[in-house]
């Protein structure tokens, strides 16, 4: 029996063709041709579907993981904060401010070793009569001396303003104007307290839930049985002696000569009483602990005996305690928990949170005395979460967009098709593989993390393969007719499109199923992106170049060139 006719069959090679090959000669190719038009409206809704879909994904607002999220391990923390209330939450953002280090340059780094994560550096203290000199030209600044009784006071009310903002002395409108943000600076903004945990009654005693303030626990322990026995030991008086010879109503509003309290303490005897307080086994009765259990993190210490072991200044006003006792204090930190759970917002939102502790740290440090003024602020890796997720954002469509410009420019060189319109229609249905990509992972419930990243970059290298080795085959083609070429790349070319697709998409099935979170979601990209590229090669593709693709020499760069040439001359 006589094969059938192709619809252009006057006009390629007379060659009878068989089986897949066949298929495409005298079946596919001819429906494509014939139904363009139809093809393109079908796949111009679809693109229209995965650009909105493409639209609704979101960042990622959990770290990185590798175990499903069906998996014990991974589900621990979640059934602990919303099954075990009493217990700390782990997701909630907690701000820590150290006090004692250089707020330009905390750690040097210069000579260390990235690949290795126990290279960490050298800590770079301001220690205790030094001064420093600012890197961003704003002045010099002491070392760390919390002696001094304006320090005492000024270590305590940042621990209050974090909480309830009210310590009005450090928000005067030159202040405010200069530091914070769109004029905020309140609790609220930062996190601190919400609608629903205002600054009145129950707030009280969350403050001693969310605040963890070594300078708080020094001065609650001066009003006990226990200070006031250290305090007599050191000839001074206690909290009940000094009521009693209140000449003037007792008010604390920042200006300790008016508290009627022992703290702050004077500065010769704050190391003393701050060791005794630290060392000492009275108990907290509200959690059974010792201020050693409580605070033993948060004042950090160097053993030295001799002056330049330690780094210490001639001004250093307790130099001679210091080395008496062999120990220097280094750095304070406080530490801050919101009520915010740092993994539910957008890293937009995130990073306003750090730019409105960024500008409180700021507006505190304007009213610090020099010792404390090296005082910064740092979170529980939230900060370096949301600086990731902005990153991963800009690098990702960076990487996409540079991605596609070198296939366009593959394409188009010489060792592929040479010709720029074939560039652009195949650069064209890559974006369009991508689009459907970033809908696919939508559909999947994923969100754009490190691993999504990785793999948005890689679909542009899957994508290309069809699409560059088709368009070789239209250019290179026999006729000068687009529909005629159309026909000859897919004769050719149709059945190692799919061998290859097929391939691929085996080997991707099987990585699918593994425990490794890794292995799903990059099996699941890879069946994604060649069941798009598959489909748009033999379907969108071929229709859009039967409309619009180049007839003859149009769009390649000899004949543009020549005729560049020819016009130059002329």
């Amino acid at each position: 029996a006589e094969s059938p006719e192709p619809v252009f069959g006057s006009q390629v090679e007379e060659q009878e063709y068989t089986g897949l090959v066949g298929f495409f000669y005298y079946t596919w190719a001819p429906f494509v041709i014939q139904f363009r038009h139809f093809i393109l409206l079908a796949h111009l809704a679809i693109f229209c579907g995965f650009v909105y879909g493409a639209s609704q994904l979101e960042m990622a607002k959990d770290v990185p993981q590798i175990l499903l999220e069906s998996n014990n391990y991974r589900a621990y923390k979640t059934k602990l904060a919303e099954n075990f209330a009493a217990a700390e939450n782990p997701f909630l953002l907690v701000v820590e401010m150290a006090t004692g280090m250089d707020v330009d340059d905390p750690i040097d780094r210069s000579g260390t070793d990235y690949t290795d994560p126990d290279d960490m550096g050298t800590v770079n203290y301001h220690l205790c009569g030094n001064t420093y000199e600012r890197s961003d030209g704003k002045g010099a600044v002491e070392g760390l001396d919390p002696s001094p009784q304006e320090a005492q006071m000024w270590l305590l009310n940042v621990c209050h303003d974090a909480f309830w903002g009210n310590v009005t002395i450090y928000h005067s409108d030159s202040i405010n104007d200069q530091y914070s943000k769109n004029g905020v600076h309140g609790p609220y903004e930062r996190r601190m307290l919400d609608a629903a945990n205002g600054v009145e009654g129950e707030a009280t005693s969350n403050y001693y839930k969310q605040v963890t303030c070594p300078m708080q626990g020094f001065r609650d322990w001066l009003l006990t049985d226990s200070g006031c026995e250290m305090l007599h030991a050191h000839g001074l008086l206690c909290h009940q002696e000094l009521l009693a010879q209140a000449t003037t109503e007792c008010v604390y509003n920042g200006d300790w000569t008016q508290s009627c309290e022992p703290f702050p303490v004077p500065e010769e005897h704050f190391l003393g009483l701050a060791r005794e307080w630290l060392t000492g086994d009275q108990r907290n009765p509200s959690t059974g602990n010792t201020a050693i259990d409580d605070f033993g993190d948060y004042f950090f210490t160097k053993e030295c005996t001799d002056q330049a072991e330690c780094g210490l200044g001639d001004s250093c006003i307790n130099k001679e305690t210091i080395l008496s006792q062999g120990l220097l204090l280094v750095w304070i930190r406080n530490t801050f928990n919101t009520v915010q759970n740092w993994q539910t917002v957008d890293f937009r939102e995130g990073l306003d949170y750090m730019d409105n502790w960024d500008a409180w740290i700021q507006q505190m440090s304007v009213a610090a005395p020099m010792t404390t003024k090296s005082s910064f602020q740092t979170s529980n890796n939230a900060w370096t979460f949301y600086k990731l997720n902005e990153t991963l954002v800009e690098e990702t469509f960076m990487g996409i967009f540079i991605s596609l410009c070198a296939a366009c420019l593959v394409i188009m060189s010489p060792i592929a098709t040479n010709n720029i319109l074939l560039a652009i229609v195949s650069t064209f249905t890559i974006g369009y593989i991508v689009v459907g990509v970033f809908c696919f992972t939508v559909m999947m419930d994923w969100e754009l993390g490190a691993l999504e990243a990785i793999n948005y970059v890689m679909v542009i290298g899957l994508s290309v393969d069809y699409c560059v080795h088709l368009s070789e085959a239209y250019a290179h083609g026999r006729h000068e007719d687009r529909k005629s070429r159309v026909l000859e790349m897919l004769t050719h070319l149709g059945v190692s499109v799919v061998s290859g697709a097929l391939s691929t998409l085996g080997c991707s099935f099987f990585m699918l199923w593994p425990t490794n979170l890794f292995f799903p979601k990059f099996g699941g990209f890879i069946f994604c992106t060649i069941t798009l590229s598959l489909v748009n090669s033999l379907t969108f593709f071929p229709a859009l170049l039967a409309c619009i693709g180049p007839n003859g020499q149009a769009g390649d760069l000899k004949y543009i060139y020549r005729n560049l040439k020819a016009v130059t001359k002329q």
